[in-house]
C-alpha cells in the first residue's frame, strides 16, 4: 500500500509503503543505499482551486529506510538544472531549501514515523481496486503554469520573478 501525505503548510509530501496489514515495505533496488520505505517529495505546499488539490514536485527526494531515521537526499543535480533553466521560481527554490532543512532535523530527530500517523494513522486496509490513470498534457492544466505559482508566493508573501 502506498500512504500519501501531502500538506497545505509544509515544503514536502510522504509517500510510505506498507503491507495490507501495516507494516512497512522496504522497496528499491539492490544497489548499496537505494533500498527505501518513504518516499518524500519536496514539493510546493499543496494548493487548492474549487475540487482540485494539487502542488509542484521540486525534484528533490528524501528516501528513507524502514528504521525512520536511515535517509538519502537525491536528484539535487536535477534541482539546479531545473532552477538554473527557470522551471523553478525564485520563491519555490527558498521554499525547497526550507522544506529539505525542516524535514531532514524531523528524519534525524527520529520524528518522522511518529509524525505521519497523527495526521492519517496507518493500519490493516481493504482497499477498492484503483482507479485507471489518466494523464493530460501540462499546457490543460493552467493551474500549474509559472505564471500562477507566481500568484502563489505573492500571496505567501515570497519572492517571485
Amino acid at each position: 500500500m502506498l500512504w500519501h501525505y501531502a500538506f497545505a503548510r509544509h515544503w514536502f509530501k510522504v509517500n510510505l509503503t506498507t503491507s495490507l496489514s501495516g507494516q512497512l515495505v522496504e522497496t528499491g533496488g539492490d544497489e548499496p543505499g537505494s533500498r527505501f520505505a518513504v518516499n518524500c517529495d519536496i514539493a510546493t505546499p499543496m494548493r487548492r482551486n474549487g475540487d482540485a488539490v494539487y502542488a509542484v514536485d521540486l525534484f528533490t527526494d528524501v528516501l528513507v529506510r524502514a528504521d525512520g531515521v536511515s535517509y538519502q537526499v537525491c536528484d539535487l543535480d536535477e534541482f539546479d538544472q531545473a532552477r538554473s533553466q527557470q522551471l523553478i521560481l525564485p520563491s519555490e527554490a527558498d521554499g525547497a531549501g526550507q522544506g529539505l532543512t525542516e524535514l531532514t532535523a524531523i528524519i534525524q530527530r527520529g520524528g518522522l514515523l511518529p509524525f505521519l500517523p497523527r495526521t492519517c494513522p496507518v493500519g490493516p486496509l481493504d482497499p477498492p481496486a484503483a482507479s485507471p490513470l489518466r494523464r493530460v498534457p501540462l499546457a490543460q492544466v493552467p493551474l500549474l503554469s509559472t505564471g500562477n505559482r507566481a500568484a502563489w508566493a505573492r500571496r505567501d508573501g515570497r519572492r517571485h520573478p
